[in-house]
């Protein structure tokens, strides 16, 4: 009869799972592997062992047998666990892991050693696990659903787990992340293997949904990785998330919960002052059950959330700050009711609006045989709400937002021989958000007041408006979702096989990933109707309006729909080779094919003025990404793993999508009588008569575009040791871990405009070097010309990024557990790629030159960050469970650059041919006496002077990119878990249910005292930029100092609503022929612009309760 003796699962790992992440596994793999090494006492392999691997809960058995090295692997295992495995083998005594926990992916190894059986007369078994690195040796870490559980988290977002790892940073927000310093757009998002990203890119977002897309309790296991070496891993450049579902037993479990939270629930002081809040209700409640429908054969798992609150708006407070006084909306409103004829709702004084969330899951898993197990699931999402921040408009303007996620996911798993294995995965997504009007059919109604046409009318005493201001109020449906639909849809197939030959697991298999959208954005696209000018309100009465009017010259709005459907192919191989009992060697290869299936539409215009081979689609566009990992347990308690490889996707499909847009014409007129649901006739005639070589403004895509990726490196040490000096004892078993992380930027994104670098227009340098390029909107009109932008997206290879990072953990035998971590990065990059539109993104690049982009520090980073996790579990109460859970995070604030603060009427350094600049142009720091620099009388250099000493900015040259920072961020979160007492009812077969009182307070110093947790946002936005100068370009010697400026100032009106001025002889694309010729004028200086903004919501306590029952 064969023994077993019970080997417990390393100490070091067990002690610390609940409080140290455990470093990330094969991100996108939705099943276990486990693999080790069977030796004998005198540490020789043993052979033809045999390694039975049980899952407890659901009494699957796989069966493995060791090498002539004493190697064993097995895989498609379901991730979770608990497992027992044991091994058997001619001659000796058994050996047995218990209570083994599996991560998706490869696990850390395991070591058995055996005993003879006629060498012991006791028998005495010995083995190790391996540290907590995993053998994919990349940099990240891995959770399962007790750390997801205790994690503290307000908003129940799967986020507020992932951020314990030192490379990840929120702001707070649901679904905010930056992995590494990288942008939010470039993470993906996996559930059972198929991207729930936001895949075509319109948000920051790490999810395609609002709120988290699954309930937390539907969740086994969470990961976030920087990188993994792993062939198996695709579709990122920033970080990857992958979660795995958890799925039915043997056992009938389940949980039952409730949570609720509401303005009573919140703090009402921030920053010394009292913060109103309206009325308003939280709740989320939810139910998970599952259990066998065979026994040991098949089983189910069924999840159920849903989120309902009330958001509270009150429109009255922004407007009593911009000087509208009660009766104004009214009376304007009727104003256009009576002149136009349509009604463009109330502005209410406050409102209510409804915001749900409901989530669906359901699982099915199925042990086919011993050898053959399959996994279906399914999981659906519907959320509601409204957009109601759009300024001081009309309710009409305000828009639904619905939205649709559901997802269908097949997973075969099989063991053909005891060497051979096998994934099968098909899984499909679609995503439908909206954006559907409240203003029905109606167009866009823009009234631009001022005091002058304010004076005499109805709407005299009911507005304040400062001299030279304005004030611009919409109605109808907004310009930007009158033609606006949008839904996507994503199918993969994968397979992958997996060979176990003496010390190596060979893989190799392939990929099949289509994705295709449909994206209608037209705006204007039913009309934009512009009241403005001396007579604006007047006009309404008469219907007298400058219309705007986009749409395809077939007149059908669905003609400007962008169709995109592509496919990638991909083939990957990849060899396991255990070298040695503590050396593994990973060396992969996997490469990637784009097939375009529907095509570039055409351009006509484009290829007129620029050539046809001057863009390109996504078709034939191919990438090779080699691979290389090691794992090293170079003693019994260190392990040094890391790697090298190539990494691409990720990317928003939004920025390839722009380049898919078929012409469109915007057409506009001056018109009497006017109805806003109808564009006037002769508007339509126009679009329609348009002949194809037009200009219109395009996107394309450079013909020397490739692939875009970064490659990545990691070395990351893990060492467990103890603190016990005899009499002395401060712990066993911590755990240290040192990483160091490097990126650099194969092929990255960039944006130019050819219209300004292709067309031979002037170009001419500023007083600091950097080019000024010519105004395209004041020159079009000056020269007869229609020149409209292209703006191209390019390849760049410039950028790098270093990411340190040092973590120590423990969890004594006491109930007290901490994590600490600090990481610190250094990340440059071109382009911030914040937007979602080409030309924003060319735009608002931080520059010198942003049609020749540099790299610079990236907006993303951050400098520094810390983290602490603390808990503390006992029985305070009897025998009930009390546990405590803060985390912590402090960092430096997001970088800022400061720059020049430019508009339309004085772009600086050129502008193109349809939107205001950006003030994204770096700031130029004069010497105390400078020769490029004059100041206007008002400017108070004085005060300029200080600021540039306070900033410590160097003189005589222009400003390092983000060379700033925002002020520094904590955030604080608590959970307290009291078990409560009678949760059995009395009833044995209850005995081991749990009822549980659970308390989250987000901000809790807030709580403490409201004068701490104080928080704030960069000034600088998403782009980064503080703009803190006004200036013009002046001719040297000029003593007249007038500007260059090749658009002039004039009062718009509904006649000539952009009036334009263009005079060579003051353009400074060809004054400013050389640096000496020109001098910058500067006028102005905005010394209150520091970096911080308060942020007064996030600066607040809130408390969440709620009840969850588990049985």
């Amino acid at each position: 009869m064969k023994l077993f003796k019970k080997l417990a699962y390393g100490a070091s790992v067990a002690a610390l799972a609940a409080m140290a992440p455990v470093a990330a596994v094969h991100a996108q793999q939705t099943a276990s592997q486990v693999r080790g090494t069977v030796v004998d006492q005198t540490g020789a392999p043993v052979g033809n062992a045999s390694v039975t691997i049980i899952h407890i809960p659901t009494s699957t058995v796989s069966v493995a047998s060791t090498s002539a090295n004493g190697n064993f692997a097995a895989s498609g295992l379901r991730v979770g666990g608990p497992y027992r495995i044991t091994v058997d083998a001619p001659g000796y005594e058994g050996d047995l892991v218990d209570n083994l926990s599996l991560a998706p992916g490869a696990n850390p190894p395991i070591r058995a050693s055996l005993r003879l059986i006629e060498n012991v007369e006791t028998i005495v078994v010995s083995g190790t696990a391996g540290q907590s690195i995993s053998l994919n040796n990349g940099a990240g870490s891995s959770f399962n659903a007790q750390d997801i559980l205790n994690q503290p988290s307000f908003n129940r977002d799967l986020i507020s787990t992932l951020v314990r790892d030192p490379l990840a940073n929120s702001t707070g927000a649901i679904g905010n992340l930056s992995v590494a310093g990288t942008n939010p757009r470039f993470n993906a998002f996996v559930i059972d293997g198929i991207s729930q990203s936001d895949d075509f890119g319109l948000s920051t977002s790490t999810y395609a949904t609002n709120r988290s897309p699954l309930s937390l309790d539907t969740v086994e296991a969470v990961s976030v990785v920087a990188t993994d070496y792993s062939v198996f891993t695709s579709g990122f450049t920033g970080g990857l998330v992958n979660v795995v579902t958890r799925g039915g037993t043997n056992e009938f479990s389940g949980t039952l919960s409730y949570y609720r939270s509401g303005d009573d629930y919140q703090s009402n002081t921030a920053f010394g002052r009292y913060i109103p809040s309206d009325a308003f209700t939280e709740e989320e409640y939810g139910f998970t059950l599952g259990g066998p429908i065979i026994r040991d054969r098949l089983f189910f798992f069924v999840g159920y959330e849903n989120f309902e609150t009330a958001r509270p708006v009150a429109p009255s407070n922004v407007d009593a700050g911009q000087g509208y006084q009660p009766g104004f909306h009214e009376a304007l409103r009727g104003l256009i009711q009576s002149g136009l004829g349509v009604d463009v709702g109330p502005r209410p004084d406050v409102a209510t609006i409804p915001v749900t969330a409901e989530r669906y899951f359901a699982r099915i898993d199925w042990n086919i045989t011993d050898d053959h197990r399959l996994t279906l699931s399914y999981q659906d999402v519907q959320e509601t709400d409204t957009n109601t921040s759009n300024g001081n408009n009309f309710s009409s303007v305000w828009y639904d937002t619905p939205r649709q996620v559901t997802a269908y996911n097949a997973h075969l798993y099989s063991n053909w021989t005891s060497n051979f294995s096998t994934t099968l995965r098909i899984g499909y997504k679609e995503a439908n958000p909206g954006q559907n009007c409240r203003g029905g059919e109606v167009g866009e109604i823009r009234v631009v007041l001022t005091p002058e046409n304010v004076a005499g009318t109805p709407l005299e005493g009911l507005v304040n408006i400062p001299a030279g201001g304005s004030r611009t109020i919409l109605g109808g449906c907004d310009r930007s979702r009158a033609y606006n639909e949008f839904s996507d849809e994503r199918l993969v197939v994968y397979g992958q096989g997996d060979y176990i030959w003496g010390d190596h697991v060979i893989s190799f298999g392939g990929e099949y990933n289509n994705y295709a959208f449909y994206n209608l954005f037209l705006q204007d696209g039913r009309g934009q109707f512009n009241f403005q000018g001396a007579n604006a309100v007047n006009d309404i009465a008469t219907g007298t309006a400058n219309v705007v009017f986009r749409s395809a010259p077939s007149g059908n709005a669905v003609d400007a729909a962008t169709f995109v459907d592509y496919t990638t192919w991909s083939a990957f191989v990849q060899d396991q080779w255990q070298m040695t009992p503590d050396l593994e060697l990973t060396f992969g290869l996997r490469y990637q094919r784009f097939e375009d299936n529907l095509g570039l539409p055409d351009r006509p215009d484009f290829d007129l003025a620029y050539g046809a081979a001057n863009r390109r689609s996504l078709d034939g566009l191919d990438i090779l990404m080699p691979r290389f990992g090691f794992r090293w347990d170079a003693l019994s308690r260190t392990t040094v793993s890391g790697g090298f490889g190539l990494f691409a996707g990720g990317d928003p499909n939004v920025w390839f999508g722009n380049n898919y847009l078929p012409q469109n014409f915007s057409v506009s007129g001056l018109f009497t009588g006017v109805d806003p649901r109808n564009v006037p006739q002769p508007l339509l005639d126009q679009v329609a008569a348009s002949d194809l070589t037009t200009p219109a403004p395009v996107d394309v895509i450079s013909p020397s575009f490739d692939v875009p990726s970064t490659w990545r490196g990691n070395v990351t040490v893990q060492h467990e040791f103890d603190l016990d000096f005899g009499g002395f004892n401060l712990g066993r078993d911590y755990l240290i871990e040192v990483q160091a992380l490097y990126g650099s930027i194969h092929r990255g994104y960039s944006w130019r405009n050819l219209a300004q670098t292709e067309r031979g227009l002037p170009v001419g340098v500023a007083p600091d070097g950097r080019p000024v390029y010519t105004n395209i909107l004041a020159y079009n009109q000056q020269a007869g010309e229609n020149i409209q932008n292209a703006i191209e997206l390019y390849n760049v290879n410039d950028g790098d990024s270093w990411v340190y990072s040092v973590s120590l953990a423990n969890e004594f035998d006491n109930g007290l557990g901490f994590y600490v971590s600090y990481a610190y990065q250094d990340v440059d990059m071109i382009a911030s790629g914040a937007s979602s539109v080409s030309v924003s993104n060319f735009h608002n690049q931080l520059s010198v030159d942003r049609n020749n982009q540099t790299a610079g520090r990236s907006v993303f980073e951050t400098r520094h960050s810390f983290g602490i996790n603390l808990s503390y579990e006992a029985e305070l109460f009897g025998d009930l469970r009390s546990r405590f859970d803060v985390f912590g995070n402090i960092r430096s604030g997001q970088p800022v650059s400061y720059t020049f603060s430019v508009n339309q009427l004085n772009p600086l350094f050129g502008l193109d041919s349809v939107q205001s600049p950006s003030s994204t142009d770096l700031l130029y720091i004069p010497l105390e006496s400078d020769p490029n620099v004059v100041y206007a009388p008002g400017f108070d250099q004085a005060v300029f002077n200080q600021f540039v000493a306070d900033a410590g900015l160097t003189r005589g040259q222009i400003v390092d990119r983000n060379s700033a920072n925002a002020p520094w961020q904590q955030l604080w979160n608590l959970r307290f878990q009291q078990d409560l007492p009678f949760a059995s009812f009395g009833v044995e077969r209850f005995r081991n249910n749990r009822a549980t009182f659970v308390i989250d307070i987000e901000n809790f110093p807030n709580l403490l005292n409201n004068e701490w947790g104080r928080s704030y946002n960069s000034r600088g936005g998403n782009f980064g930029n503080l703009p803190v100068v006004t200036a013009d370009l002046v001719r040297t010697g000029d003593p007249t100092f007038r500007r260059l400026n090749s658009r002039a100032s004039a009062t718009p009106s509904n006649a000539n609503p952009a009036s334009l001025v263009y005079d060579a002889n003051f353009d400074p694309a060809i004054v400013c022929a050389t640096a000496g010729a020109c001098q910058y004028r500067y006028n102005s200086f905005n010394p209150n612009q520091t970096t911080g903004v308060e942020s007064v919501g996030n600066s607040l306590y809130k408390i969440r309760l709620g009840l969850r029952y588990e049985f």
